[in-house]
This record gives C-alpha cells, sequence and structure tokens, in this order.
C-alpha cells in the first residue's frame, strides 16, 4: 500500500479552500485515500488518487467529470455531490450511513439493505446525463484487459475478454467460459449501470442508500450489475436480486447467468484468502452447472 502524507495533503488542499478541516482517514482502496472532513461545517470526504499512473488515473478523471456532470445537470440523488476538485482529489457530500459491508463481500447484510442497494443502482439507471467522453488510451486499455477490470467504453467486450482471460489464467474451464460468451452474444443489450456495484460501494442509512465510487459507471450488459452484486450477497439474498431483475426461460436470463459467472470468475482471481477462494469455486460451478441445464438444446 502507498503511504500518503496527510498532514501535508491537507495543507495543499487548504491552500485552496482554506474553510476545509481535515479529520482523518476514512478509508483505502489499491488506488485512492478517502479522509474524513468539513467544508464550512459541512461534513465531507476527500478522495485522493494515491496511485496516478493508468489505469488509476484514467478511472479518477472520468468519475471526476461524470460526477461534475451530474450535478451540473441537477441530479444530485445519484451520488455524492462533487463540491471542489483538483487533479487528483475530490471533495465530495459526505451522507449518513455505512457501507453494506466493509469488504468485497457482504455476509452479514439483510433483506432492507439489499432492497435499498437495488433501488438505488434503479435511480442510476434512469439518469439522463450522457457519459465523459474519455476513452482509454492503448497502454490503458491494455492494463484494464490484463486485470480483468470494468472498461465502461466497451460494455460487452470487456465481459467477453475477461471470460476468455479468466480461461486463459486456469479461473475457469475453456469450454464454461465460451458458453458463458455465447450467452452474453446472444444478448448484447446494454443499460447504464454502476459497474462496479460491489456491497462496499453502497452507503446504506435505514431504508434508503446513496451509491460511492462511480469511476466504472457506463454502458455494461444489462445484468451486470445486478450479477455483482448477486455474486457477493449470501445465498438467502440472491433470489431478492433475481427476482428484481426479472428473471425467465429466455436470452436475457441466460445474459445474466453468464454475467454471474463472470462476476465469480473476478471475484475468483481478486480473493485473497484460501477460504474464500474456495467458496468462490463452488459458487462458480453451480452458477456454471445452473448455465448450462437453461441453454437450450441445440444452442
Amino acid at each position: 500500500m502507498i503511504e500518503v502524507d496527510l498532514a501535508a495533503l491537507a495543507d495543499r488542499l487548504r491552500e485552496q479552500l482554506p474553510a476545509l478541516c481535515v479529520h482523518g482517514p476514512l478509508a483505502r482502496s489499491l488506488k485512492c485515500r478517502v479522509l474524513a472532513a468539513s467544508l464550512d461545517g459541512r461534513p465531507v470526504v476527500i478522495k485522493w488518487l494515491a496511485r496516478p499512473e493508468p489505469p488509476w488515473a484514467w478511472y479518477f478523471e472520468r468519475e471526476q467529470r461524470w460526477l461534475a456532470a451530474l450535478s451540473a445537470a441537477g441530479e444530485r440523488d445519484v451520488a455524492p455531490e462533487l463540491l471542489a476538485a483538483g487533479p487528483r482529489w475530490m471533495v465530495l457530500t459526505r451522507h449518513g450511513g455505512a457501507a453494506i459491508a466493509a469488504g468485497r463481500l457482504a455476509r452479514d447484510a439483510d433483506a432492507t439493505a439489499v432492497a435499498a442497494a437495488l433501488r438505488a443502482r434503479g435511480r442510476l439507471a434512469r439518469t439522463t446525463t450522457p457519459w465523459p467522453a474519455l476513452v482509454p488510451d492503448d497502454r490503458t486499455r491494455a492494463e484494464i484487459r490484463a486485470r480483468l477490470l470494468e472498461d465502461p467504453c466497451d460494455g460487452l467486450g470487456w465481459c467477453t475478454d475477461g471470460l476468455a482471460r479468466g480461461a486463459a489464467l486456469g479461473l475457469i474451464d475453456r469450454d464454461d467460459a465460451a458458453l458463458a460468451i455465447d450467452a452474453l452474444r446472444g444478448w448484447p443489450v446494454l443499460a447504464r449501470s454502476h459497474g462496479d456495484l460491489l456491497p462496499r460501494n453502497v452507503i446504506v442509512d435505514g431504508d434508503s442508500a446513496r451509491l460511492v465510487d462511480l469511476e466504472c459507471a457506463g454502458d455494461h450488459p444489462e445484468a451486470w450489475d445486478h450479477a455483482l452484486l448477486w455474486a457477493n450477497l449470501p445465498a438467502g439474498l440472491r433470489p431478492q436480486v433475481e427476482a428484481d431483475f426479472g428473471l425467465a426461460e429466455d436470452r436475457r436470463s441466460l445474459a445474466f447467468r453468464a454475467c454471474v459467472v463472470f462476476a465469480l470468475v473476478r471475484e475468483l482471481k481478486f480473493a485473497r484468502s484460501g477460504r474464500l477462494a474456495d467458496e468462490l469455486r463452488r459458487s462458480l460451478r453451480d452458477a456454471v452447472s445452473t448455465l448450462r441445464a437453461r441453454v437450450p438444446p441445440g444452442d
């Protein structure tokens, strides 16, 4: 992890925002640090890009541009409002509540939190603010593909390429990956999506929720948000996600199950413990079996 000199960062930001008061660390990820702060007495968060190399700088700039566009368009009930920004930082409104889970997997989630997350996802899907005209260069796209990361500028391609990459890495059988790829290509419908709808990116306060970390937001396969959330919830809550998406015996539902397969492949790649990896492999085997059972004969 890259360490950040919080005192130096606070001094730097106060040169541009004299009323800013930095309180301390709030969260951290591979690429960013999030700090609790206040601006003119109003609770805010500072998001600082700790790793400005590709692809993180591209994601950061894309999120910054879209948050600014949302604010300018008056669509402020979808994500935190962007109050100020610079090349490697953003100051955002801070809402009450807490993330559904601190990490990727939400073992202790409940039905109320999941329902709130799905409603928040629905609000984002209904937005009309255009996506930023910011396409990754060749180096950035190569990094995205190699890491199995989201490419909001190529919604279908990054998923099919990711499944093929997962097979090359030994995370999924090649025939199973090909089956999922065919199912996705059989329903190539894209929809406005968060793109990284992990439980940790949903801040729930009672029965309401806000989405954070919108760097991957874009047009993704229609089922992607639901599938990623499904993959990171306990088995008992997964039917709630399926019901919200609306499953039937059709190509749209096959695409949902293919997205679930890919979501589990990615989670397996990112898993940091053997116990979690074993759990994900079992879920992946079940997801592939379910997909195979629902593919019509002759397809």
